[in-house]
């Protein structure tokens, strides 16, 4: 008796014909490509110069956030300026390693502690992966800078602004850790200087830990779209919370406060990439994130732009283009 075997999972390959291109002159593209590149960058250029002289306020950069949540009243998780320069020249193939240099230098004589360093319209990509992943130590590499890196390159094509800083901030301890029965005194004096979380030189705190859930921070966004609040999120959606959990609403109902402090306080007119200017008005479109200590403060992170329907800041639980109250967890279509 003759028993058929099975038949395999045949791959049939088909053969791969490449076009003869030796006598193909590739000088002309090359050339036509240059001449798009370069002509991209004097937009730019001609951009930033633009909304220098408009002299308004950009989501993108973190030092108008700064002054901006000093003037409001609002605290801030402290950062400090260690180095500068021309964005122009930043997105120069030639790269400039010297401030990169520079600011790693001046952060390591600053501080030995936890810390993080980022550019003016955001961290380095290894940062946003590091915490998106929920993952609690901090490692070395988080206190470098990386101009190789996709996610800083396309952000800083649409920052608007000619100049750029270079930022110290703390490193946010994910670590869960039990609060003390009392707080010294000396940690009291030290928070009444410049919101409480400088040293007694004056130096920022380095290490700020955040309260947890799972491996996540307490943190929420805030969406403010034409001067109101539309809505605020769960900043994590791969950790999703709830209206039984008291401590989020508290985040939530502070952040709200606060960023209704942040929309007084702004009243110039909005400088964004080109397809988002605001000319003539002032106008408040952007969004602004917000986390929780382990001693239960609320402390403002940093801000952005606003979230729309094909592009800006990351709508976090919500679905995108639909921001609208407050989402604990994702919405349905987030």
């Amino acid at each position: 008796m003759n028993i058929e075997k099975p038949k395999t999972n045949e791959v049939k390959t088909m053969p791969v014909e490449f076009s003869d291109v030796s006598g193909v002159d590739f000088s002309r593209f090359f050339a036509d490509q240059e001449r798009k590149i370069v002509a991209t960058r004097k937009a730019r250029t001609l951009l930033r110069a633009e909304c220098a002289q408009m002299g308004g306020f950009c989501p993108m950069d973190l030092g108008q956030w700064v002054g901006l949540a000093r003037s409001a009243g609002v605290p801030m998780i402290p950062s400090v300026v260690i180095a500068s320069g021309k964005t122009d020249v930043w997105n120069e193939e030639s790269n400039d390693l010297g401030v990169i240099s520079q600011a790693e230098s001046v952060a390591r004589h600053l501080s030995k502690g936890k810390y993080m360093l980022r550019w003016s319209w955001s961290s380095h990509g290894e940062v946003k992966q590091h915490i998106n992943s929920g993952t609690r130590d901090w490692v070395p590499e988080l206190a470098q800078l990386y101009k190789e890196d996709d996610r800083s390159y396309e952000l800083q094509m649409d920052y608007p602004l000619p100049d750029f800083a270079v930022y110290m901030r703390p490193w946010i301890d994910l670590k869960p850790r039990k609060a003390p029965s009392q707080t010294p005194a000396e940690t009291v004096e030290q928070r009444e200087q410049e919101n409480g979380y400088r040293d007694q030189s004056g130096r920022p705190r380095l290490d700020i830990p955040l309260r947890t859930y799972d491996a996540y921070a307490y943190e929420v966004r805030v969406f403010v779209e034409n001067g109101k609040i539309a809505g605020i999120s769960n900043y994590y959606p791969q950790c999703p919370s709830s209206e039984a959990d008291a401590k989020m609403v508290r985040l939530m109902d502070e952040a709200e406060t606060m960023t209704s402090h942040l929309i007084a306080h702004q009243n110039k007119v909005l400088v964004m990439p080109k397809d988002q200017i605001a000319h003539g008005k002032p106008v408040n479109n952007w969004t602004a994130d917000f986390v929780m200590t382990s001693d239960g403060q609320v402390l403002f992170l940093e801000g952005g732009p606003a979230h729309y329907p094909r592009g800006g800041a990351h709508p976090c639980c919500f679905e995108p283009g639909k921001i609208s109250g407050r989402a604990f967890a994702p919405i349905e279509g987030a």
